[in-house]
C-alpha cells in the first residue's frame, strides 16, 4: 500500500490493469479485493475506475464459484464504505456504479445502514443547478420500496431489520431529500419521492415509530415536521 501511495503511476497501472482485464482467470476473489483495498486506501478516486472496469467483466461462472456470493457481498461493503466518506463528484461516481450493477443495488437495497450512508453521500453533493442524480434516484428507489411495503404490511409483518423504525424514518427523510434535490431537474421523479415520503408519514406503526429519540434526532437533522 505504501508503495502504491508513494506512487501514482503504479497505482494507476494496477487500475488500469484491472478495468482491462476485470477478474481474470488467474485472479482468486481475494486477490481483486486486496487489489481494490490498497487502491482505496492509496487514490480513491482510482478505487472507482478500477471498480467501474471489473463491473464490465462477467464474473466467471466456473471460476471461485463458491465464493463469488461473498465476493459480491465484500464488494458491496467496500463500495458502501467509500460512498460513506466520499466527497460530492466521487459520491455520484459510486452512486452510478452502484445502480448500474443489478447485484451491487440488491446488496444495497438489503443492507441496513444503507440509508445512512445515502444521506451522509447525499449531503455531500452540493447543490448544483442540472446536477445527475439518477445513480442517486435507483439507490433511493431501491433502498425505500422495501421499507414502504415493510411499514405498509403493518404489524406482524417480516421485519427487514432489528431497527424498523429508524429504517422508517431514514425512508422517510430519504424521500423528502430525493423530492427537494430532483424538484427543478425531474419534477415527476420529485413528486414520486414525495408521494413515498407522505404515504410512509401516514403508515401503519407511523406514529409509534415517530415518538422514538433517534428518529426526533433524524428528524430535527433534516427539518421534518410533522
Amino acid at each position: 500500500m505504501k508503495l502504491l501511495s508513494e506512487n501514482p503511476s503504479l497505482a494507476a497501472k494496477v487500475a488500469r490493469k484491472l478495468g482491462a482485464r476485470g477478474f481474470a482467470a488467474e485472479q482468486s476473489s481475494g486477490e481483486v479485493l486486496l487489489a481494490l483495498d490498497v487502491l482505496g486506501k492509496a487514490d480513491p478516486n482510482l478505487f472507482v475506475k478500477a471498480v467501474a472496469g471489473v463491473l464490465k467483466w462477467p464474473l466467471p461462472a466456473g471460476h471461485d464459484a463458491a465464493k463469488i456470493p461473498a465476493f459480491k457481498r465484500q464488494l458491496g461493503s467496500r463500495m458502501l464504505g467509500m460512498l460513506q466518506t466520499a466527497d460530492g463528484p466521487r459520491a455520484i461516481a459510486l452512486s452510478e456504479l452502484i445502480a448500474r450493477s443489478g447485484w451491487l443495488r440488491n446488496f444495497f437495497a438489503g443492507e441496513v445502514n444503507a440509508g445512512r450512508v445515502l444521506l451522509t453521500s447525499l449531503k455531500a453533493v452540493p447543490e448544483k443547478p442540472g446536477e445527475n442524480f439518477a445513480g442517486f434516484q435507483a439507490l433511493a428507489q431501491a433502498w425505500v420500496a422495501p421499507r414502504l411495503a415493510e411499514v405498509g404490511a403493518g404489524a406482524g409483518a417480516p421485519t427487514l431489520s432489528q431497527l424498523p423504525e429508524m429504517d422508517w424514518a431514514f425512508s422517510r427523510v430519504i424521500g423528502v431529500e430525493m423530492s427537494r434535490r430532483l424538484q427543478r431537474t425531474d419534477p415527476a421523479a420529485a413528486a414520486r419521492f414525495a408521494a413515498m415520503a407522505t404515504e410512509l408519514a401516514s403508515a401503519p406503526g407511523a406514529a409509534g415509530y415517530a415518538k422514538n429519540e433517534r428518529v426526533k434526532a433524524l428528524f430535527a437533522e433534516f427539518a421534518i415536521v410533522d
